[in-house]
């Protein structure tokens, strides 16, 4: 979806009529991440009730205890990292201003960054142990967060997505403010 927020507009011509009012290209493109980002925590808002709902409802997690904090923590950091991704495809569709290139890029990136989180445990320490950090996967592990009640890396993996996240806006606003659109 968020790949194609903007080539959309470009490729059915809409954007100049858009620019043409008084809205600039930062107004326009920031009022589509705000929509991204409301979309992501809407429908983690939803996926959230339901898991809240099974755990009161669950004889195992009335017994073992409900932590809402570990609820809390995992859907924060899964709202970080989804927003990775839909950054990613905003930032390439700034780039290519096409849905379809748009889209393979963002899918690229999104299976190359899960091939080095997942794998580089068993990859060669020289180059697993170095690789691992550069994935936006390894800072999204809601397991020790939601399952171990383990806050360790918390505050590190919020720190290192949430900078991915204001990086990528920073450079898509950049990027779009001096490319040419064509009309």
């Amino acid at each position: 979806m968020a790949s194609s927020l903007v080539p959309q507009d470009v490729e059915n011509h809409t954007i100049d009529l858009t620019l043409s009012k008084p809205v600039s290209r930062e107004e326009y493109l920031i009022g589509k991440i705000g929509f991204v980002y409301i979309f992501i925590l809407a429908l983690l808002a939803i996926i959230t009730v339901f898991i809240a709902s099974g755990m009161v409802s669950s004889e195992i997690f009335i017994q073992e205890g409900i932590y809402w904090d570990r609820v809390a923590a995992a859907t924060l950091l899964a709202t970080l990292h989804l927003g990775t991704l839909a950054m990613t495809a905003v930032f390439a569709s700034t780039i290519f201003l096409d849905a379809k290139k748009t889209t393979l890029a963002a899918v690229i990136v999104m299976f190359v960054m899960f091939f080095i989180g997942d794998f580089s445990p068993v990859m060669s320490p020289d180059i697993g142990n170095t690789l691992q950090y550069f994935s936006t996967w390894f800072y999204y592990d809601t397991t020790k967060v939601f399952g171990a009640g383990n806050y360790a890396n918390l505050a590190r993996d919020v720190l290192v997505l949430g900078a991915i996240n204001i990086a990528l806006i920073v450079a898509s606003l950049y990027l779009f403010r001096k490319r040419d659109i064509p009309v």
